[in-house]
């Protein structure tokens, strides 16, 4: 029995340490569980509070995190699988930047758009043929094979600018530029000279810099000018240095409306007239022609009246290579029509445009016209020269075109639609 009772409290002992055992194990993984927890939670939140940091200091992340994204990286890894999910993110945001690995992480690249200052004034230039060709501001410019949007482009071409001011070929980098709701425009025409079209860059390109948005306007020494005349602007002076090498010592600016406007891009108009009616009638006749055009916007001038001025105004230097030459006749002369396909005379034409008007019901309709005989008083063309064939043809085909009409308004029509195209 003592020996039988001496087994029974050893296995009791042994019984009640094996228990007390077991609770302190359980007591022990209960805590390690909830520590666990606590610790990966801890490094959660964390992550996401630098994720909120990176985000709103994105800026900054170039110069000043390296040693705090790394932390928040190897924090990350040590953690979930959620979390590393969330340094993705972090990657993603700050990859275009610069890149931090880690053993076992996996990085996600972006690749930035750059342009060189040359690739810019090149789109420069073809921007500023858009503007003046069709009189608005494109949707973007191709340059490579990205389409460029014009908001974007505005910083690109005042980063150019300071970049050929400053003398520096650092590629410019593509920027997500939002364009204004609206813009306004209160400006005096006239030249901003280089010193301050220079500093009128610094702050639009820092006011994109801060705010990620053009400026509706810009204060100039001028007055307000308008986001679309800064993108004009700066496309002129980018293409003046495409040209010349050199930045102008200017840029002329006027009103956006003026820019966009068709009239004031008109051809200056240049009237003559044969005698038909009278050098009084006749010349009341231009004049009235002249104050219609006027009325209308367009810069008209009364040439002068008699049987040569329609080829004395080509020899008169003072008429400007633009102009557009009206010449008004009494009759329809085949002489003086073949004369207009000749190269002598299209030489003296120039750059210039000319339209005649024949005025009815004096003149011989030559629309549809198979033959237009030599006239009798033509004393200047060859004597083998007996008529012209489709004398209406032979204009178009040269160029030239015609109104027939004994209207002055529709006359009038009719010179401004050529001197608008």
């Amino acid at each position: 029995m003592g020996i039988g009772g001496g087994t029974i409290r050893k296995k009791l002992l042994f019984a009640v340490l094996l228990i007390s055992s077991l609770l302190l194990m359980g007591i022990a993984g209960v805590s390690a569980s909830d520590m666990g927890a606590a610790q990966t939670q801890a490094v959660n939140n964390s992550t996401v509070q630098n994720l909120s940091i990176n985000q709103t200091v994105n800026s900054a992340l170039q110069t000043n995190t390296k040693s705090t994204t790394q932390a928040v990286v190897n924090s990350t890894i040590k953690s979930t699988n959620n979390s590393q999910k969330q340094q993705t993110t972090v990657n993603t945001s700050v990859s275009s930047q610069k890149q931090y690995a880690a053993a076992g992480e996996t990085k996600t690249t972006i690749n930035s758009t750059s342009f060189t200052v040359s690739q810019i004034t090149d789109a420069a230039a073809r921007v500023k043929v858009y503007i003046e060709t069709n009189h608005a501001l494109p949707n973007y410019v191709t340059i490579g094979t990205t389409q460029v949007k014009m908001p974007d482009f505005l910083r690109m071409l005042t980063a150019g600018l300071l970049q050929l001011n400053n003398g520096t070929t650092t590629p410019i980098t593509l920027k997500n530029v939002a364009a204004p709701a609206q813009s306004s425009e209160n400006i005096t025409s006239g030249n901003i000279y280089k010193s301050n079209y220079v500093d009128l860059a610094k702050r639009v390109k820092a006011f994109i810099d801060a705010n990620g948005i053009t400026p509706n306007y810009a204060n100039t020494n001028l007055g307000k000018l308008r986001y679309e005349s800064l993108i004009y602007a700066y496309s002129k002076i980018l293409n003046y240095y495409q040209t010349n090498k050199v930045l102008p010592n200017y840029v002329s600016v006027k009103a956006w409306s003026t820019v966009t406007s068709v009239v004031s891009q008109a051809r200056p108009v240049y009237i003559t007239s044969d005698y038909i009616n009278g050098a009084t009638t006749d010349t009341n006749r231009i004049n009235a022609i002249v104050n219609g055009l006027k009325a209308l916007g367009i810069n008209a001038y009364n040439a002068g009246l008699g049987a040569n001025t329609h080829y004395s105004v080509l020899q008169n230097t003072s008429v400007p290579a633009n102009a557009l030459i009206v010449d008004i006749y009494g009759g329809a002369d085949a002489g003086v029509i073949y004369e207009m396909g000749q190269s002598y005379y299209k030489k003296l034409v120039g750059t210039r445009k000319v339209f005649s008007v024949w005025m009815a019901p004096s003149s011989v309709n030559i629309t549809g016209l198979a033959w237009l005989p030599r006239a009798h008083d033509d004393n200047y063309s060859p004597a083998s020269f007996t008529g012209l064939a489709h004398p209406d043809q032979y204009l178009l085909n040269n160029g030239y075109n015609y109104i027939y009409s004994g209207d002055l308004n529709a006359i009038i029509a009719a010179i401004y639609k050529q001197a608008t195209t």
